[in-house]
């Protein structure tokens, strides 16, 4: 069963950036030995998160969109990023790699580690609400284990109409619904 949990926190200024080295204000870290997919609806970046205690393992992953909500167009794949990552042939609606270079392995230095630091796919969700947010499915594999069901975290910050105008938003609240297993 899927629950929510609200989070309120403070925003500094933008949520996310390509290189991102520490996680952005507002966001949790995943589950000891989990990984999250965090949507910042009001972007559409998306950031794989795991836990600095029990950093989890990625040997793939892969993002269903029901709605068709997922584009290629701003995305920065694991394939840019690392070595022996490959982009698997994907239908509309699915973004999914694989590490080709860790097949068969069963040595876990072989694999992407995934600790509290964010690694970001780039801007991939073109919905604009949360709800369509959790429409979103994320699987991941790590050594010898595929179909990891992994939490989708839909984040946006609401900015009230009169700031809106000015274009003031640093500094507002942050509101993450965060789904769970």
């Amino acid at each position: 069963m899927q629950v929510l949990r609200t989070v309120i926190a403070v925003c500094a200024t933008s949520l996310f950036l390509n290189t991102v080295a520490a996680a952005p204000v507002g966001i949790e870290q995943a589950a000891p030995g989990e990984i999250d997919l965090v949507i910042d609806v009001d972007t559409g970046e998306a950031l794989l998160i795991g836990n600095d205690a029990t950093p989890a393992l990625l040997s793939s992953y892969q993002i269903d969109s029901p709605n068709l909500q997922l584009s290629s167009d701003g995305f920065i794949s694991l394939a840019s990023q690392f070595s022996g990552w490959v982009d698997v042939s994907n239908p509309p609606g699915r973004i999914a790699e694989i590490d080709a270079g860790s097949l068969g392995s069963t040595d876990p230095d072989d694999l992407i580690s995934i600790d509290g630091v964010p690694i970001s796919l780039g801007i991939i969700f073109t919905g604009t609400t949360v709800a369509e947010a959790e429409t979103l499915t994320f699987l991941y594999g790590d050594l010898g284990e595929d179909g990891i069901i992994g939490n989708v975290v839909a984040l946006s910050t609401p900015i009230p109409e009169p700031l809106a105008a000015l274009g003031i938003g640093s500094g507002l609240a942050l509101i993450a619904l965060r789904r769970t297993r």
